[in-house]
């Protein structure tokens, strides 16, 4: 999709945990999970709390899960979403997984809900996601979710788009 051999793809690796071990064992992961794809590891960037990209020109934004609060909290103190959403604009490849799917949506208060909420560690008030998307997204669906997701779309007045484990989209602008 990004029209270039997978060994010159250049990725930025957004990472944001509450404790360093946590954040170390989800980049460790991760970042072998991108080197079997073929991504070399020196095209590799990392956000997180503890490092910093060395530059801002990226194919594509690998987006890892955890708390959705806490991610979105950390790009808007960081100005990281400002940044994120003018490379989605210019057509940088978003990939979010898990809370890194559900931020990419409008609103982020839909991982408050279901069978395995996400807790508001950072209290925040507001629920504006990256909107790089006109819906939010669920992910880990199960049918056990659907009753609280059709209230939150009645309630809030935003689509939902369901995704199981091991499903995906892709949403070409």
């Amino acid at each position: 999709m990004l029209n270039k051999p997978v060994s010159e793809v250049k990725v930025l690796v957004i990472s944001v945990t509450n404790s360093v071990r946590n954040e170390d064992k989800h980049l460790h992961y991760h970042l072998n999970e991108l080197e079997k794809l073929g991504i070399r590891r020196e095209n590799i960037n990392i956000l997180s709390k503890r490092k910093r990209p060395k530059t801002r020109f990226f194919d594509a934004i690998y987006v890892c899960g955890g708390n959705t609060f806490l991610y979105i909290y950390f790009l808007r103190k960081t100005r990281w979403n400002k940044i994120i959403k003018n490379l989605v604009k210019n057509g940088c490849f978003y990939f979010g997984i898990s809370a890194g799917s559900v931020i990419a949506g409008k609103r982020i208060d839909i991982a408050n809900i279901g069978s395995n909420p996400d807790e508001n560690i950072v209290n925040l008030q507001n629920y504006r996601g990256l909107n790089l998307v006109p819906f939010c997204i669920y992910p880990h669906y199960t049918k056990t979710d659907e009753r609280a997701i059709k209230d939150f779309e009645k309630k809030k007045r935003c689509k939902v788009i369901r995704l199981k484990d091991k499903d995906f989209i892709v949403i070409n602008f």
